[in-house]
């Protein structure tokens, strides 16, 4: 029997659409099929889509790119939504999705079923480790008091620019102020003159 990921493959190939021709001659298939001595012929290629390995893959696959579909979707919709701010939110997300694409692998996958209950019980805790709701917590008050100071230093920047704009204005005025007072000394001149007193 060719190897699992070999025999994906092929299935894969067939599914896809690809011709006889195509699926014999592709390099890694031909010699897989020729260091065992035999080669790929149109009746075996017949037999593997009517085989129950192809039609559990192709259910598989399907569910996985229904799956794909729907995850991207839902990732897309949360990152829209801005509940996808954070790395450990990603990787959840993905971890997710493997624990899903490992508990669908069919039954003649070339893992063990105790390696796969070992596998999910991994992905599982490593999800749990990603899942603290006192950490979320923690980060959401964070994130909440940042947007208190930010908008307490946006308002005091707003204070500071209204403060320079009414001293440049009252700044303004004395100096318009200080050119309409006259000159001391011409109006004792002035004076004098109009009262004849001659200095």
């Amino acid at each position: 029997m060719l190897p699992a990921a070999l025999r994906w493959k092929i299935i894969f190939m067939i599914d896809d659409g690809a011709t006889f021709e195509a699926v014999a001659n592709d390099p890694e298939i031909a010699g897989e099929y020729k260091k065992r001595g035999l080669r790929l012929t149109a009746p075996a290629m017949s037999g593997i889509k009517k085989s129950k390995e192809y039609q559990e893959v192709t259910a598989a696959r399907r569910r996985k790119q229904l799956a794909d579909r729907s995850s991207q979707l839902t990732t897309a919709l949360l990152r829209d939504a801005g509940t996808l701010e954070t790395v450990s939110d990603q990787a959840r997300v993905k971890l997710i999705q493997a624990l899903s694409d490992l508990s669908d692998l069919p039954e003649n996958s070339d893992l063990s079923d105790g390696d796969r209950v070992k596998a999910l019980r991994s992905l599982a805790q490593s999800v749990g480790a990603l899942t603290n709701p006192a950490k979320d917590n923690q980060i959401a008050e964070l994130k909440r008091k940042l947007r208190e100071k930010d908008d307490e230093i946006e308002a005091k920047n707003a204070e500071i620019e209204r403060l320079k704009a009414e001293h440049k204005a009252e700044i303004e005025r004395l100096t318009a102020k200080d050119n309409t007072v006259a000159d001391p000394s011409r109006v004792a001149d002035e004076l004098s003159n109009l009262l004849g007193v001659k200095k």
